[in-house]
């Protein structure tokens, strides 16, 4: 054992786990488009993500050898191992569990892939590898948007352009979905920038612009709602660093400037995308009756209300183990049916309440502990490329409460998640030596 420690070069480890991770980049960005020109299927493309995750392992593995270390992240993802696999017990479907219900395919199988990615993006500590990974991000998001465009007929181009509709999807297949990827891509660009030195950067400006119109175009409420709340702690953070002392004039004008730009988007939409104007609007109608009655309807948030309210209901009949993972469609007899559209259910439209029915109080309780660590350990750290990273994973996991998780953007999740649950190594403090 000793002599294969002294063999393993862990920079060479590290640049191969990098590679891996742009590849799974890769897979999600080039793999969406092919799903979106029907070129590749759905299941066929969550199966390169499986494919992946031995490799992803052995790496991990490889690294673990050099440094048999783990922290509480670490074993909270193993945990996640343990309980997502035992929710089979409780499962209505093997097969779904395993590979995942129809048109989602988010099984049991791609959990695994999730967990693997954060372990070995976990094991990432060089600067610009970090930054290599985040522009990728950027790109995909950017590619995504100006597709959007299209779909939305913002920029008419005469050609072929699939998934048109009223908001723009990408290569999402949905505009919810685009909104995940875009709660990400947006408040990396504001991550950028607020820890950029320079006062004014053109390029970053362009990508701001960029970056809100996708915001907005995606139409999502929920998105909306992440972006009012991501600013309001924007601001308070800024504001109590005035107690601490390390308040800053031009991250506060900073952060001014976004929320103008994005109120001026804003307003832009409302006036010129009629659909928009009604959601605003809608939403705009329940908070003010949520506010003065004090009651919060079925209806509201397109149906949410009444999802979340039967699936916790469920969720008390099979608390321990689950109904199997991505089997909410196959514990509902009859079916869950959206009170907005009409159509069955098969996710929470709340991915906190989608694992604790699918997969057991245990692996929630896990999840969420590890979301707290992970917020507790960052949050307050004076790291740019952690502050970058810690904003799009916050946003993305404040949009997910009124969103679902998907294969074509959950990876990058992971992996970000991955990054910033890598702590450095705390040097040892030496014995003092004893007088004589």
């Amino acid at each position: 054992m000793n002599n294969i420690k002294k063999r393993i070069d862990l920079n060479k480890v590290e640049l191969i786990s990098m590679l891996v991770i742009i590849a799974i980049l890769t897979i999600v960005s080039v793999g969406s488009i092919l799903v979106v020109y029907k070129y590749l299927k759905l299941k066929e493309y969550s199966y390169f993500l499986i494919a992946i995750t031995p490799i992803e392992l052995l790496l991990y593995l490889i690294n673990k050898i050099k440094k048999p270390t783990l922290n509480k992240k670490e074993i909270l993802v193993f945990l996640l191992f343990i309980f997502t696999t035992l929710s089979l017990i409780g499962s209505n479907s093997i097969q779904t569990s395993i590979w995942g219900f129809m048109n989602r395919y988010e099984g049991l199988l791609v959990c695994y892939s999730y967990y693997s990615t954060a372990l070995l993006a976990s094991t990432i500590k060089d600067e610009y590898y970090k930054k290599m990974i985040i522009g990728f991000i950027i790109a995909i998001g950017l590619v995504n948007i100006i597709y959007g465009l299209l779909q939305t007929n913002i920029i008419p181009l005469n050609i072929k352009v699939q998934d048109s509709w009223k908001y723009a999807r990408g290569f999402q297949g949905n505009s919810m979905f685009f909104a995940s990827l875009m709660s990400i891509c947006y408040f990396f660009i504001i991550g950028i920038i607020l820890n950029s030195e320079k006062k004014f950067d053109w390029r970053l400006a362009i990508l701001l612009l960029t970056f809100t119109i996708g915001n907005v175009i995606s139409g999502s409420m929920a998105l909306f709602c992440t972006t009012i709340f991501m600013f309001i702690l924007l601001i308070i953070k800024e504001l109590i660093q005035i107690k601490f002392k390390n308040f800053s004039k031009i991250r506060f004008i900073k952060i001014i400037i976004c929320i103008l730009l994005y109120i001026i988007i804003n307003i832009y939409g409302i006036n010129r995308i009629e659909n928009y104007k009604h959601d605003v609007k809608d939403l705009s109608n329940e908070i003010t009756s949520i506010t003065t009655t004090k009651k919060i309807e079925n209806n509201y948030g397109t149906g949410r209300v009444y999802i979340w309210k039967e699936v916790l209901k469920k969720s008390k009949e099979n608390l321990i183990f689950g109904v199997g993972v991505d089997n909410l469609y196959n514990s509902f007899n009859p079916s869950l049916i959206d009170p907005a559209s009409g159509y069955a259910v098969d996710k929470a439209h709340n991915d906190y309440l989608q694992r604790l029915l699918c997969e057991g109080i245990f692996s929630f309780i896990c999840y969420i502990s590890l979301l707290i660590i992970i917020i507790l350990h960052n949050y307050k750290s004076n790291d740019k490329i952690k502050n970058i990273l810690f904003l799009g994973f916050f946003a993305y996991i404040t949009q997910i409460f009124f969103s679902i998780s998907v294969i074509r953007v959950t990876p990058i999740f992971w992996i970000i998640l991955g990054l910033l649950m890598f702590e450095e190594e705390k040097k040892k403090r030496g014995r003092p030596k004893k007088i004589k």
